[in-house]
């Protein structure tokens, strides 16, 4: 009886099962490799892309990517990327023109006081003339505070969590009385309105989805508005419609004029500058902007007599 050594078997083995593993060790680098390489060369589009997107956001540039031919998911990042490049030029052309509007509605409040400082102080006035002066600089720099207030409301409105209310027509009322005070003697009658109340109202009253001081800031520019050109009555009217309520202010003045109405909301623009009126024509500009803020819009009704603004807000 023979016996046969197995030795050459295991040796074999061995060498095969190492020769498997070094194979699979450098074919899995080699994919590895390849892969990467591959992947790198995919994805340089697209951190050109997101570099250039960096560099046209902090410049400021117009240039978007388009429609030009590209790969179906770059077509739809490039699509992405245009768009968030265009909400971000629309927050910085928002955030200029906004500093822009303030500057020019400072500066005529701020120039009266300057004036009528320096009238004071080059020489000796009556006790008289110093009161004026003073009563002058007194309503400049009050006009600035409304400004500036106007401008923060629209801020806390835009970004507040929970809407605040108020109710119609004590917020009329209170409206009136504010017109009043302000030129109690030739000051045009302000007569509140309400329609009869529907679903949702309480008695006489009708709730409104804003603040109070929101609802002032929106519609104390309407009243001085209407005020200045009223020939004798100011009507302030609420009614409420599905979902949203509209606070109109309407008087029975002249009227907007055809050619000044495609303009009325822009800043900066008076349908009669040399009027004597001291202020910039900001005040329906920020109006509109705080009521668009706080979810709803101001817009002129061309068709009634006098000027008649509607303000549609949510509902309360």
């Amino acid at each position: 009886m023979s016996a046969l050594s197995l030795d050459p078997y295991r040796n074999t083995a061995e060498t095969a099962l190492v020769g498997s593993i070094a194979l699979a060790v450098l074919l899995l680098a080699t994919f590895y490799l390849l892969t990467r390489l591959a992947v790198r060369r995919a994805l340089r589009p697209v951190a050109a892309m997101s570099d250039q997107a960096t560099r046209w956001s902090a410049a400021g540039a117009p240039e978007r990517f388009g429609s030009e031919a590209r790969p179906t998911e770059l077509a739809a990042f490039a699509t992405s990327l245009d768009a968030l490049l265009d909400r971000l030029a629309a927050v910085l052309r928002h955030e200029q023109q906004q500093a822009a509007e303030l500057s020019h509605e400072l500066r005529t409040p701020l120039s009266r006081i300057t004036a009528e400082t320096d009238w004071l102080t080059s020489r000796p006035r009556s006790e008289q003339e110093s009161a004026d002066s003073l009563e002058a600089i007194a309503r400049a720099a009050a006009r600035m505070q409304q400004i500036c207030d106007s401008l923060l409301s629209e801020v806390r409105t835009r970004n507040a969590q929970t809407p605040g209310r108020c109710r119609f027509p004590e917020l009329g009322h209170h409206l009136a009385w504010l017109s009043a005070s302000q030129d109690p003697a030739g000051a045009p009658e302000v007569t509140v309105v309400t329609d009869r109340p529907l679903a949702g109202g309480t008695g006489s009253h009708i709730d409104i989805g804003v603040s109070q001081e929101v609802a002032e800031r929106i519609l104390v520019p309407l009243l001085d508005n209407a005020r200045r050109y009223a020939d004798r009555s100011i009507t302030l009217g609420c009614t409420r419609r599905e979902g949203a309520v509209t606070v109109y202010v309407d008087d029975d003045g002249p009227g907007v004029p055809e050619t000044f109405a495609a303009s009325l909301f822009e800043p900066g623009r008076r349908a009669h500058p040399q009027d004597g009126h001291d202020g910039a024509g900001l005040g329906l500009a920020l109006a509109r902007r705080l009521a668009r803020a706080a979810g709803g819009d101001i817009a002129l009704d061309a068709e009634a007599p006098g000027a008649r603004f509607e303000v549609t807000l949510p509902a309360g």
